[in-house]
């Protein structure tokens, strides 16, 4: 993570630069290629400057492309989505946003939140198998961020089948189909290096908890989601937690109590923090994952929906940095003798 695909991208090996082929598109198999297509699409080749300094003339399709390559290098993921937070920007600065977003994007139906997505899938070349990138600007409770989600298909009249294809397989399976097989298995390998699902749209499991808490909407955070189900189960015993108890935590402490819950349910006698069996296996496994995700958050406090990737241009542009200072390396030569 933070850059650290460089090691991969970097790699002199024959096992390096066959996964970098069958991964990344031809344009972008070596650290000096990305590095090339960051800084001639991102001003001063920062996420930061693109979006706090950046004229409308300075943004193109391009440019969302760029900020997904940067925000993929900041935390690989196999399937995910990415939040950037745009709280710090002024009414000027998200003005040139949006209106970027209006004319350079085309409009297309959005799964995802408030599902005004639009389509930055024009050329879109960074990973085999990959066709279309979903661009969002959202209010997520009172904060702005940019949305960004790469996907297999485009939404149109050649994509809408395998699209709609592959969201019948999640609704079975509980996972979409894979856009790189090649992708899925290195995630497998090095799942230190590449994430495996990073989304911001529920797993199974996870929704039918939130429909079971009778919640509804696609942006139920996740402390809303810890008061509703703490209350419903009783739980902490002889305890009523008002929801100021979740708002005021930040993630890290958030995703401690949510484990603490997690261990108390899976417990023996845990059940009578189940609601009688309805907060099943499965549920307990995806709240495990959302702890984990709150965890790795450390102090911030912000919204999170459920597996997204969250981030600020500034914690961006410091992964940046660190894969624009590796280098790529020439095979080693071993004397022989």
């Amino acid at each position: 993570m933070r850059g650290r695909i460089a090691d991969l991208l970097g790699g002199p090996y024959p096992a390096d630069r066959q996964a970098c082929r069958d991964i990344f598109g031809p344009q972008f198999q070596t650290i000096a290629a990305v590095t090339a297509f960051l800084q001639a699409n991102l001003r001063q080749g920062s996420v930061h400057a693109q979006l706090t300094t950046a004229q409308a003339g300075g943004w193109s399709v391009t440019s969302f492309q760029a900020l997904y390559v940067a925000c993929w290098l900041h935390h690989p993921v196999e399937k995910g989505t990415y939040l950037i937070d745009l709280s710090g920007l002024s009414l000027g600065q998200m003005t040139t946003l949006n209106t970027a977003f209006q004319q350079h994007l085309r409009g297309r139906k959005s799964s995802h939140l408030s599902g005004a997505g639009r389509s930055a899938g024009q050329g879109w070349a960074f990973m085999n198998g990959y066709q279309e990138l979903l661009v969002q600007i959202e209010t997520l409770k009172g904060v702005d961020v940019l949305m960004l989600k790469s996907e297999g298909h485009q939404v149109s009249l050649t994509g809408i089948i395998p699209h709609a294809a592959s969201f019948v397989k999640k609704k079975f399976t509980g996972s979409g189909a894979q856009a790189s097989a090649s992708l899925n298995a290195y995630s497998n390998l090095r799942p230190d290096l590449v994430s495996g699902r990073a989304a911001e749209n529920y797993a199974i499991p996870y929704e039918d908890l939130i429909k079971w808490l009778k919640l509804s909407g696609k942006m139920i955070t996740i402390r809303e989601v810890m008061y509703a189900l703490f209350k419903k189960v009783k739980y902490p015993p002889n305890t009523g937690l008002l929801y100021t108890y979740f708002s005021n935590m930040d993630n890290a402490n958030l995703g401690a109590v949510l484990r603490q819950y997690i261990n108390a349910a899976r417990n023996p006698g845990g059940a009578q923090f189940t609601g009688g069996g309805k907060v099943t296996v499965k549920m307990l496994a995806s709240l495990s994952d959302m702890a984990d995700a709150l965890i790795a958050d450390g102090n911030a406090a912000n919204d999170r929906i459920f597996l997204e990737v969250r981030a600020t241009g500034q914690d961006i542009d410091a992964s940046l940095q660190y894969f624009y200072n590796q280098q790529d390396f020439p095979m080693p030569v071993f004397a022989v003798g």
